[in-house]
């Protein structure tokens, strides 16, 4: 699909080498600008600039020359966009790697309750899915919430990012209210919570509020990211 879509806007750009049509070259070139400067950052957007010219975002003549000009500019928006879309790919793929590890490992802590040995660690079988059920279903709720107070005007990456996130929240949730209950189940020696951290209705709260806090997670994992980013030659 990256490369048919390649051949496609290859296609659109080998179409205004008509020379019969400079006029759409220059409506293009007029588009071109404003996008540039509103979307494309970096060297990209400064070498468009300079190939098209005219601050006024129209040609100073309509010859071949320019419009050649012009389609090297836009060449560069189409390499832009093919980079921002094989970053987007890259990103979900190791979400998707993250994923599926989330949702083993969930698989099998509740496998290894249904057989003896983990229940010193986690309890009965029974509480290990219930805590999994209350930590998705936190979860749900912060995802709900958040969408909710989503901005639609998010340009299209970030939305095609945050769309496959949205399915990997509640996998995220189920993962830290089990940490929750081996924590409560720690509890029984250390005797940091009382005696009141057994009971089945406070473990089910704590679980809730586990899932909840994803997006505490979520949002640290983010934070960290940019803040790498930003460093030399990230």
């Amino acid at each position: 699909m990256h490369a048919g879509w390649g051949a496609a806007l290859a296609g659109q750009r080998a179409i205004l080498t008509n020379p019969q049509a400079l006029d759409r070259v220059q409506r293009a070139a007029v588009a071109l600008r404003r996008e540039a400067a509103a979307k494309i950052d970096g060297w990209r957007g400064k070498v468009i600039a300079d190939l098209l010219g005219d601050a006024d975002g129209e040609l100073t003549t309509v010859s071949d020359k320019d419009a050649m000009r012009v389609i090297d500019a836009i060449a560069l928006r189409d390499d832009a966009s093919q980079n921002t879309w094989y970053k987007i790919m890259l990103r979900r793929r190791h979400l998707r790697s993250l994923f599926a590890l989330l949702c083993v490992a969930i698989a099998v802590t509740v496998a290894l309750a249904w057989r003896p040995g983990l229940g010193e660690y986690l309890g009965s079988l029974q509480q290990v899915v219930a805590v999994i059920l209350f930590g998705a279903l936190g979860a749900a709720l912060s995802v709900a919430q958040s969408l909710i107070a989503l901005d639609i005007s998010a340009k299209i990456p970030a939305q095609q990012i945050g769309a496959f996130v949205v399915w990997m929240r509640p996998a995220i949730g189920a993962a830290a209210a089990l940490v929750v209950l081996a924590l409560l189940r720690a509890n029984e020696h250390l005797h940091l919570l009382g005696g009141f951290a057994d009971n089945p209705a406070i473990v089910g709260v704590f679980a809730l509020l586990a899932g909840y806090s994803e997006r505490f997670i979520v949002g640290a994992l983010g934070t960290l990211e940019q803040a790498s980013g930003k460093g030399k030659g990230s």
